[in-house]
């Protein structure tokens, strides 16, 4: 330009040459003038050449993203326009120019002014009226250099342009222009609450030149992101500031906000009696002169919880000839350091709260209202429907509308529904979830408690669907209320307390098989029984296969708390496999009558499964999925009993392979005489040859074959009976009897049936010769009193050995005299048990010093180095020292009784046995310790050093640690965790926490900033799941800046 403007002066190319001095060489550079030869001649080639050479230089310096060398380019491409008369493709790029202008952020007034005049010339000449009026608005600012010969007035700015119809309303953002007024928002505090008062101050301040006439703004518009409504004030000239400052440039206006009607002017005497969103509306009188501050004093009552901030702010200008609005979005230009407030002395300023301006939290109203749960059991049982009392009680001082909702949280697992008993429990309403499984908690639907009067109560019930699983559920009690006098504010109270399903019942299960009485079909008959198989359309099936007999037997152990009623148990068939008809039967003729089962008591109830295949050439094995279903209540309940299934491990039923059952009865001859019977049966097609051996012993005299070979044909069996007589009595004897397969050359197995044992030497028989006629009676299982063993229930607890020795103490070295009297006592056993006394605690005193952590690394490597016996029993072993050590000899009895473990002294000092006869030898020192045991903390004491840390837990250790400054957190390895109690509407806790330490020591963090005594408990919850308080957060799942609930329990 500068090139340019030389040429225009000196006229020609040749006299600019000739009037350069020659004090340069310019053989390898040639002048300016000849290197642009174009540039020299007149016309539209040397003003296209001019915008392309500028064009080029400002796409070169923005490839180097020098922006500031870009924008003055694209000025000096405006200026070319307009200097040959091209004023709208000036205008287009001044334009552009303007809405990206770095000088404006940067402060470079003298350039920006230089553009906003070219750009004013440009939109006058076009007619671009919202350009110029936008344009003329930034000249307005004092920032900028006034013009001598120039009157600022803002309503004249289109004067002497015609305009359209309808008016041109130009619409501008602050962040792109310099405007002459700023508006700005402040609270008066960080924090407020819902329904109380928060005061503010939006303050207008006039940056115009001296000389300009005032500015008229018709409307301000505030939008808030939050819990405010939105605010217009309006412009009223009638209204006078309240103060102002000495020199008359500050003025203190206080707008009374209320809710906006149809008139303007005629306003609702209060704010709470109008609906929904509409904006509050005030009046203030908004003529601004150049250098004049107001500041408009705002009262709002916030109606919800949250963070609100200032969205935007919108200064409304309407003049007689056009409108404008300039918006304000960006927080920075809307931040206030100070606010106005009238003192003795005048209006003075005083400092703003820190931080935003704009931005304040508004904390939920502290509910009043008490909720109450009643008639809540410590544990609850599955499948059983819960009933639960919740009562409200209003204590706020007026009367309120209330609706009550329940929610059922839980981490995982099938979540029951919740519903709401009617007032005359009739009809109650009931939601369903929809897809149970993958959600997280239900919801009742909310029901409407009315109008309540200052301390009156109303008490509902709700009802909880029996919960299929067990699980730790958490219930949630939300009342939503208003006052009547304040509708619109919604006020919250939550409760939770927590609610365990546990099973009542687990059950093991035995399955033995049993001689079935009903001969087998004839070989010979086959083909018959094969027609006859057939039956007509429409007919049920007969089952015309091979049939079998077979006992279960199912012990049921009580995991309640209280005692409960059993009505009725009965085993059902869920499916059966591989073709076959099944029946089931108690094995008890006598009807079944309602028993008490009391805390870790035990019944057992047998019954017979009768098994038969449909076709007779079928051998495939069959499979039976099982359950049991149990009938109970509550001790006192008076309404229709609770079903809970137990699973039975699915079944195998063999019909290919031959077998031996064996059986004992007491004899008539010789006195004290055993039948034993051994049936071997052929359920293949083939004719199978089998040697049958029966060895001599010390320990009986028998009467039978001792060796004889017998061929069964096909589905046949056979019988062969052995007469004992045992040598001595009250011993387990073990007939040796072998069943050898010639053909598939392999023994079989013989299989015991009712009153007699398998273990690994095989069958074993309960010798009772050489008694009197009483004892045979009352002793042996083949008596007339023991001939059906399969009672239909049976209290196993009311036997001897499940009567435990009440003692409070593990460690106690006194016994019960009556255990110790029971135990010498001749028990008169049944054939199929074995000599059992109730466990006791080991008591004894060491002659060598321990300590705690020796006697633990002992046990240890004790259990971990056992190469003899069964592993399962070693382990029942370890578990049952463990629960001795901790008093609960209870539990420890029915781990031995659920693994069949014998304990005939009941001091595992003795020894114990398992269902096989095998001794298993535990030394003493791991049975239990001493009571000379040394702590471990006497060492400590005798270095000079006292610590407690031995016996504390690890939340106690912890804490102590941390008093004592002895736990060391780096920087680094601290997380700040967000706590959000479910108690109180807020604010939330922050704690910062080491990220090794583990969820016990966040809830007494929150216990203590939360400053919470008495009997509350906290749970932290997240993303709906209850947290393990021994595992860290982010070993489950917890993410840094994500919120935890911290569910709190009145207990």
């Amino acid at each position: 330009m500068a090139l340019k403007a030389q040429f225009s002066e000196r006229g020609s190319s040749q006299s600019a040459a000739s009037a350069m001095p020659s004090i340069y060489d310019t053989h390898l550079c040639r002048e300016p003038a000849n290197d642009v030869p174009m540039l020299i001649r007149n016309g539209p080639d040397e003003y296209t050449a001019l915008l392309r050479t500028l064009q080029r230089s400002a796409d070169y310096f923005a490839e180097k993203d020098h922006t500031r060398a870009v924008e003055r380019l694209q000025l000096e491409i405006a200026r070319v326009h307009m200097q040959n008369k091209r004023w709208d493709r000036a205008a287009r790029v001044l334009v552009s120019l303007s809405q990206t202008l770095s000088w404006r952020r940067a402060g470079w007034w003298v350039l920006l002014e230089e553009m906003d005049w070219a750009l004013r010339d440009c939109a006058r000449r076009i007619g671009d009226l919202q350009t110029l009026i936008a344009v003329e608005w930034e000249l307005m600012c004092s920032h900028l250099t006034p013009r001598q010969d120039w009157h600022y007035d803002f309503s004249k700015v289109i004067d002497g342009i015609k305009t359209s119809n309808p008016r041109p309303k130009t619409i501008i953002r602050a962040e792109n222009t310099l405007s002459c007024i700023s508006a700005t928002f402040a609270f008066a505090t960080t924090e407020g609450r819902v329904g109380v008062l928060l005061a503010s101050q939006l303050i207008l301040t006039s940056c115009a030149h001296e000389d300009s006439t005032p500015i008229l703004v018709s409307q301000i518009k505030v939008t808030f992101e939050g819990g405010l409504k939105s605010i217009n004030i309006q412009h009223d000239s009638t209204e006078e500031p309240k103060a102002s400052t000495s020199d008359g440039l500050g003025h203190l206006y206080h707008v009374s906000l209320q809710k906006a009607s149809s008139d303007a002017r005629s306003l609702p005497s209060s704010p709470n009696s109008s609906n929904g969103s509409q904006p509050l509306a005030g009046f203030a009188d908004l003529e601004i002169c150049p250098g004049v501050t107001k500041a408009l004093s705002l009262n709002h009552i916030p109606r919800d919880p949250g963070d609100v901030e200032v969205a935007s702010i919108t200064l409304c200008i309407s003049e007689n000839d056009f409108d404008m609005e300039v918006v304000i979005t960006e927080q920075e230009q809307m931040h206030q350091e100070t606010l106005l407030f009238s003192g003795p002395l005048g209006l003075l300023p005083k400092k703003a709260k820190v931080g935003r301006s704009s931005v304040v939290k508004i904390l939920p109203k502290p509910p009043k209202m008490q909720i109450q749960a009643h008639g809540m059991s410590p544990k609850y049982f599955t499948d059983e429907e819960i009933s639960i009392e919740i009562e409200i009680t209003n204590e706020e001082e007026e009367e309120t509308n209330i609706s009550i909702e329940a929610r059922l949280v839980a981490p995982s697992g099938i979540l029951p529904t919740l519903r709401w008993a009617s007032d005359g429990d009739g009809d109650s309403r009931e939601v369903l979830t929809e897809d149970p499984l993958n959600s997280s908690g239900t919801d009742s639907s909310p029901k409407s408690i009315g109008d309540l009067a200052p301390m009156a109560n109303r008490t509902y019930t709700l009802h909880i669907q029996g919960s299929p699983v067990a699980a730790d559920y958490v219930l949630e009690v939300k009342a939503r209320y208003h006052v009547l006098s304040d509708p619109e504010t919604p006020i919250i109270k939550s409760f939770s307390t927590k609610v365990a399903v546990v099973p009542p019942f687990e059950a093991d299960h035995s399955f033995l098989p049993r001689i079935h009485s009903e001969p087998w079909p004839s070989y010979f008959n086959a083909d018959d029984l094969k027609e006859n198989s057939s039956t007509d359309a429409g007919e049920r099936e007969v089952a015309k296969g091979l049939a079998q007999r077979w006992s279960l037997t199912s012990r049921i152990v009580s995991l309640a708390n209280v005692p409960l009623i059993i009505e009725s148990v009965e085993t059902q068939v869920v499916e059966i496999h591989e073709g076959a008809i099944c029946s089931i039967s108690s094995a008890s003729e006598d009807s079944f009558a309602a028993s008490m089962i009391s805390p870790n008591d035990l019944q057992a109830h047998d019954f017979i499964i009768l098994a038969q295949k449909s076709d007779l050439e079928d051998r495939r094995s069959t499979f039976l999925d099982l359950r049991l279903e149990v009938k109970w209540h509550r001790d006192g309940f008076r309404g229709p009993p609770t079903a809970t299934h137990l699973s039975v491990p699915e079944l195998v039923i063999p019909f290919g392979e031959p077998r031996v059952l064996a059986s004992a009865r007491r004899g008539n001859a010789p006195p004290g005489a055993i039948y034993l019977d051994y049936v071997i049966e052929n359920p293949s097609m083939y004719a199978l040859p089998f040697l049958l051996t029966m060895d001599i012993s010390e320990e009986y005299a028998f009467s039978g074959p001792k060796n004889v070979t017998v061929q069964l044909v096909p589905l046949s069996q056979y019988n062969v009976r052995y007469i004992i007589l045992p040598h001595a009595k009250g011993l387990w004897i073990s007939p040796q009897f072998r069943v050898f397969d010639t053909h598939f050359q392999k023994i079989l197995k013989v299989n015991a049936t009712e009153g007699m044992r398998s273990d690994k030497k095989g069958v074993s028989i309960w010798g009772c010769c050489h008694s009197t006629a009483r004892d045979e009676e009352e002793s042996s299982p083949y008596s007339p009193s023991n001939a059906h063993g399969d009672s239909s229930s049976r209290a196993i607890t009311s036997a001897p050995t499940q009567q435990l020795p009440d003692t409070s103490s593990p460690r106690t070295s006194s016994q019960n005299p009556e255990i110790s009297q029971r135990s010498r006592t001749r028990r008169n056993l049944a054939l199929g048990e074995q000599f059992n006394a109730p466990l006791r605690p080991h008591v004894w005193t060491a002659k060598k010093q321990w300590s705690r952590s020796q006697l633990d690394r002992e046990r240890q490597e004790f259990f971990d180095t056992r190469v003899t016996g069964h592993t399962e029993i070693w382990a029942t072993l370890k578990v049952v020292v463990g629960l001795l050590a901790d008093g609960d000899i209870t539990t420890a009895q029915s781990m031995l009784d659920a693994a069949a473990i014998t304990v005939p002294t009941g001091d595992l000092k003795n020894g114990a046995y398992d269902e096989a006869g095998n001794l298993y030898q535990i030394p003493e020192h791991i049975i239990s310790d001493p009571q000379n045991v040394v702590l471990d903390q006497q060492e400590e004491i005798k270095n000079g050093e006292v610590s407690n840390e031995a016996t504390d837990d690890d939340e106690t250790i912890e804490r102590k640690r941390e008093e004592k400054g002895k736990s060391v957190l780096k920087t680094g390895d601290m997380i700040k965790v967000r706590a959000r109690l479910s108690d109180r509407g807020g604010p939330d806790v922050v704690i910062a926490l080491g990220k090794d330490q583990v969820v016990r020591t966040l809830v007494r963090r929150v216990q203590e900033e939360a400053n919470m005594t008495g009997n509350g408990k906290v749970r932290i919850a997240y993303m709906g799941k209850i947290l393990k308080d021994g595992e860290t957060l982010q070993a489950q799942g917890w993410r840094e800046g994500h919120v935890v609930n911290a569910l709190v329990f009145h207990v």
